[in-house]
């Protein structure tokens, strides 16, 4: 996107519980996810994706925001409130864990990621939370890279082994 148009852009940031828009742009992320992990991520089926984030949404504890770039819906952010139990080896334990967030690639290195997580980070604050949470694959660098830009840090690794036949 040349420099002038960046100018022109209008970009708005607003919470959101439209499940169909939000599975639209969930389009290019879980293709990317079947692409490189076939295994593990299924194709992307609007019928399915749709009804999943529309059981999602109507939950209290989840939260979706929107980014808008001239009106035109380029990316979201779903968070979930997730309360740990306390028990015998831990405290109760309160976070914002982002689950999903995604930009159309032609709207990507413009900033609306970094607001998108500015409006989980200020949603935690009007929550209460003191920490927030999420992961990504190990192939993407991209995330990695922008995830540690704004400040997290790992503290668990998963890990797993293959198991033939």
């Amino acid at each position: 996107i040349p420099t002038l148009a960046l100018i022109k852009m209008d970009i708005q940031i607003e919470r959101t519980k439209d499940h169909e828009e939000i599975s639209k742009l969930n389009e290019s992320v879980q293709t990317l996810h079947h692409k490189l992990y076939p295994e593990d991520f299924k194709e992307f089926d609007l019928s399915s994706v749709t009804h999943f984030f529309k059981k999602i949404l109507i939950s209290d504890d989840s939260y979706a925001f929107l980014a808008k770039v001239n009106s035109e819906p380029v990316g979201y952010i779903l968070c979930m409130l997730k309360i740990g139990k306390e028990n015998e080896f831990q405290y109760e334990k309160k976070v914002l864990y982002i689950d999903q967030i995604s930009i159309n690639d032609e709207f990507r290195k413009l900033g609306i990621g970094k607001m998108l997580m500015n409006k989980a980070f200020e949603l935690a604050k009007d929550l209460q939370v003191s920490e927030i949470q999420l992961d990504h694959w190990v192939s993407n660098d991209d995330a990695s890279k922008f995830f540690k830009q704004l400040g997290f840090g790992y503290y668990n690794y998963k890990m797993k082994k293959q198991l033939k036949g």
